[in-house]
């Protein structure tokens, strides 16, 4: 994503449970699938609204299934998965700017943060993912089973 690309999203309201500009707002997780289908071809699965406990299962999901991998490093439009706040937090890691990520913020609206800055907002651990190699970008949209 380019530096205009990134301005058009930040500063748009948190909504709970929105996937897109056209919803006025994002959520995190529809944060992530916005510009994950919409700036790098990839289709993410709809997380489960208001429960972090299935949205923590459907990402333990994504892993077991090897539709993403963990990568120490994070490349541009990596999935990040944010930790240490009440609840887990996603966003996507941009190199913008020496390194970032976009994520959207409740309370807040959509904000991308220094690297060196995630500590300062509470968020002490973070993990990058990127779909796995063997997998085409389509088959991250699997539906999950009915136990995940």
């Amino acid at each position: 994503m380019n530096a205009e690309q990134i301005n058009s999203l930040v500063g748009l309201p948190y909504k709970e449970g929105s996937f897109g500009p056209a919803e006025e707002g994002f959520f995190c997780w529809g944060l992530l699938f916005y510009v994950q289908e919409a700036y790098y071809g990839v289709r993410m699965p709809k997380a489960p609204i208001g429960d972090a406990e299935a949205c923590v299962k459907m990402h333990e999901d994504l892993l077991v299934r090897h539709v993403w991998e963990t990568i120490q490093n994070p490349v541009d439009g990596c999935g990040a998965l944010l930790r240490g706040g009440q609840r887990p937090h996603v966003g996507v890691y941009l190199s913008n700017e020496g390194g970032g990520i976009l994520h959207a913020l409740e309370g807040v609206g959509v904000v991308f943060t220094p690297v060196s800055e995630l500590a300062s907002y509470g968020f002490g651990r973070t993990r990058y993912y990127r779909l796995s190699n063997d997998r085409d970008p389509g088959s991250a949209h699997q539906p999950l089973s009915a136990s995940a």
